[in-house]
C-alpha cells in the first residue's frame, strides 16, 4: 500500500496546496493526517472541507490544536474521510489504529486501557498507528541535551509489545518533520507538513 502522510501544517494555505499537488502526482491508496491541522480550531471548517475535496480515502486523528468532538462532528460530513481517535479502520490489508491529541504526556493511562481493549483485535494484522503524540526514547522525540526525550511511552510499549506494527506515524515535534527512525521492527515518521509517500 501507498500512503501519502503530514501532520501540523496548521491551516497554512501554502502547505495545503503543496499537499494537494503531491496528492495528485503520487496517487496514494490512503492519504494520513497526523492532527495539528489547525491554530486551535481557526478555519477547521474550510479544513475539513479540503480535506474531503483531496477525493481519497483521508484517516486522521486530531491534535492538540483540535477537540475529538469538533473532528468527529466535521468529519461524519464527510464522506472520504475516516476519524479514527480511539478506533480502527481497515484499509486493504492494513488496520490502522488511532489516537489523537496529547503529545505531552510522558505517560497516558487511557492509551494503555484502549490498547488492552484492542488487543485480540490486531492480532496476526499489519498494522499502522497513527497517533499526534511520538514514541518515547528515538531519535524523533529527543529535543537535545536541556530536554532530552519527550516523547510517550504508551506509545513505545505498545510497539515493542506489538510488532505486527509495521508503521507509526505521529507529529507534534516540529523539530523532527520529515525524518525517519526505527523501533525495533517498526519504522516511525514524522512526516511533517510537507508531506511524505510511505510504502507499507
Amino acid at each position: 500500500m501507498r500512503l501519502v502522510a503530514f501532520t501540523d501544517f496548521h491551516a497554512d494555505i501554502g502547505m495545503m496546496k503543496r499537499i494537494t499537488a503531491f496528492v495528485k502526482k503520487t496517487k496514494p491508496d490512503v492519504v494520513v493526517c497526523c492532527g495539528d491541522m489547525t491554530v486551535f480550531e481557526q478555519h477547521i471548517v474550510p479544513v475539513i472541507n479540503w480535506l474531503g475535496r483531496l477525493h481519497k480515502n483521508v484517516i486522521l486523528v486530531h491534535g492538540n490544536h483540535e477537540t475529538p468532538e469538533r473532528v468527529r462532528a466535521l468529519c461524519a460530513k464527510q464522506k472520504t474521510i475516516t476519524f479514527i481517535h480511539k478506533s480502527i479502520t481497515k484499509v486493504k490489508e492494513i488496520t490502522f489504529i488511532g489516537w489523537g491529541g496529547g503529545g505531552f504526556a510522558i505517560i497516558e493511562p487511557d492509551f494503555e486501557q484502549f490498547a488492552k481493549k484492542i488487543g485480540a483485535h490486531i492480532q496476526n494484522k499489519k498494522v499502522v498507528l497513527v497517533t499526534h503524540a511520538p514514541p518515547h526514547g528515538t531519535k524523533l522525540d529527543h529535543l537535545g541535551p536541556n530536554w532530552g526525550y519527550v516523547g510517550n511511552k504508551s506509545i513505545t510499549n505498545f510497539i515493542r509489545k506489538n510488532q505486527n506494527v509495521a508503521l507509526a506515524l505521529f507529529g507534534h515535534l516540529h523539530e523532527h518533520f520529515g525524518k525517519k527512525d526505527r523501533l525495533g521492527k517498526t519504522i516511525i515518521v514524522n512526516p511533517g507538513p510537507m508531506g511524505m509517500l510511505i510504502e507499507v
